[in-house]
């Protein structure tokens, strides 16, 4: 049986710890030729013994996280996954969610950083409802078809097409950022980790970055398109990394949601 995916990580991508347990679980794949329905999620495969692909994960001896090994190299559904949630998701849900972490701002005003923006639902929430702070709103995703549209919509957001893994951030946004949003994407990253490194580092000082993490044990279903799962020692791994101190942390439907500041350091 062939394992699904191309791309293999030499590490855990949640902490970087290089003791990892090979093939902790294996899950045998059937694509679909239409999409399936588990837990409310469209897939495109079902775990059945009568497949030909075998999805892997892998778990982590330091941090205890779980994640996909190997998986694609270039995630093409991503994107197309993504437009059938927006399609299927209310507005609403968008505005629960921006106004769980708005509460959370840091004090001061700057540019707003959704780094994985999809349509940019947070992006017109923030500046209709919060416009006078912001002196930048900017929106990244690997689809162009949203780029194109969050820079031709009512605010005329700024737009980049990249790829959060390989990208330069803070030559692509030019700048600092006051606050940054990485929803639901944590999952999607080859090195998730080391995103959040990059995020981190064009925070302003005292800055704040809202994230996502889906967290093992949960009640969210195995999903080989979203391959990591967290655990509660590799949060804390992050955040200490990236040199975040955490503000708020709330879990929701199987997932963390986080919101944490860049520390300062002093002389």
């Amino acid at each position: 049986m062939k394992l699904w995916g191309d791309y293999l990580r030499n590490g855990c991508p949640v902490c970087d710890g290089s003791s990892i347990e090979r093939g902790a679980w294996k899950i045998p794949l059937k694509p679909l030729d239409n999409l399936g329905q588990v837990g409310g999620v469209s897939l495109p495969y079902a775990a059945t013994l009568d497949a030909p692909l075998l999805f892997q994960f892998d778990q982590c001896k330091a941090c205890g996280s779980v994640f996909g090994n190997p998986i694609p190299r270039f995630q093409a559904h991503t994107a197309a996954d993504a437009a059938r949630h927006a399609e299927i998701n209310a507005v609403e849900s968008y505005r629960f969610r921006f106004a769980q972490f708005r509460q959370h701002y840091p004090i001061q005003h700057g540019a707003f950083l959704d780094a994985a923006c999809g349509a940019g639902e947070f992006l017109d929430l923030a500046a209709s409802e919060d416009g006078s702070r912001w002196t930048r709103l900017i929106g990244i995703d690997l689809c162009q078809a949203y780029v194109d549209n969050i820079r031709a919509g009512a605010w005329r957001h700024k737009g980049i097409v990249a790829d959060l893994d390989e990208a330069d951030v803070g030559n692509l946004i030019g700048g600092p950022v006051a606050f940054c949003v990485l929803n639901e994407a944590f999952e999607h990253l080859k090195h998730p980790a080391q995103v959040v490194d990059k995020l981190t580092a064009v925070l302003s000082p005292n800055g704040r970055i809202f994230f996502s993490a889906q967290l093992l044990g949960s009640e969210l279903p195995i999903r080989p398109s979203e391959s990591v799962y967290v655990t509660n020692r590799g949060l804390d791994l992050v955040l200490s990394r990236a040199g975040l101190t955490l503000v708020k942390r709330w879990d929701q439907c199987g997932r963390a949601l986080v919101v944490a500041e860049k520390l300062t350091t002093t002389s």
